[in-house]
Order: C-alpha cells, then structure tokens, then sequence
C-alpha cells in the first residue's frame, strides 16, 4: 500500500503534469518532502507491480 501522501504526490506528478514545486504549494511540504514522497512512493508501486507486465 502507499500512503495517501505518497499517492496524492504521485497522481499530481504523472496524472496531472504538476512540477514538484506544485505539488510542494498544493500540498504544503517542502520540495525535499514531495521528492521524497514520490521517490518511496515509486519505489513501493515497483515492488508490488508484478515483474511480467
């Protein structure tokens, strides 16, 4: 599972088109904290997408 965060980071990214500065003003972290969000975030999706897609 992602935390809502980490979800929220990500479908503003790649659904959206947001930059991390937008996203860091829509969600009120800093760009660092929504770098990481979308860093560990990504990382978790791959580790639960299975490996033959």
């Amino acid at each position: 599972q992602l935390s809502p965060p980490q979800a929220e980071a990500i479908v503003l990214k790649h659904c959206h088109g947001m930059s991390v500065a937008e996203i860091s003003r829509h969600m009120n972290r800093t760009p660092d904290a929504v770098g990481g969000l979308l860093r560990h975030g990504m990382r978790r999706l791959r580790e639960l997408m299975p490996r033959e897609v």
